[in-house]
């Protein structure tokens, strides 16, 4: 059974986050959930005077899945250690999202690398620390 490190509820420290394109939140919530081989996400965050939020799942597996977001989209969901967990989205076998998050030697920090490619197919990365608030 895993019992990985990132499991738990995440706050958002925007002072150590860095945006190469929009507006950072100035607040942000990200919660992970492991339950047997499926990982849940939910985050919720907020920029200007507008609250955001996304929810997703999949087995963690390392394979690629049917998604619903996109028309002939992927996901994959990979428990690299019990310290790292990585996704990446595809539409049309075209790598569209990739993010890692890694929890720190303490288990205080989770830094989460996102790399996402725009319709001209140059890529953004977004980088942002979130401090352990809850399992």
């Amino acid at each position: 059974m895993i019992e990985p490190r990132y499991d738990g509820v995440w706050s958002l420290l925007p002072e150590l986050s860095f945006y190469e394109a929009g507006q950072p939140p100035q607040e942000g919530r990200y919660e992970i959930s492991v339950e047997g081989t499926t990982v849940s996400f939910s985050v919720r965050w907020r920029v200007g005077d507008k609250n955001q939020s996304i929810s997703f799942s999949g087995p963690l597996d390392g394979q690629l899945h049917r998604s619903d977001v996109a028309p002939n989209s992927t996901v994959s969901f990979t428990h690299v250690d019990d310290n790292t967990l990585e996704s990446a989205f595809f539409v049309d076998d075209v790598q569209m999202a990739f993010a890692r998050r890694q929890v720190s030697h303490d288990g205080t920090l989770l830094a989460v690398l996102q790399v996402n490619t725009k319709p001209d197919g140059s890529s953004v990365r977004i980088t942002q620390v979130y401090r352990r608030v809850g399992e």
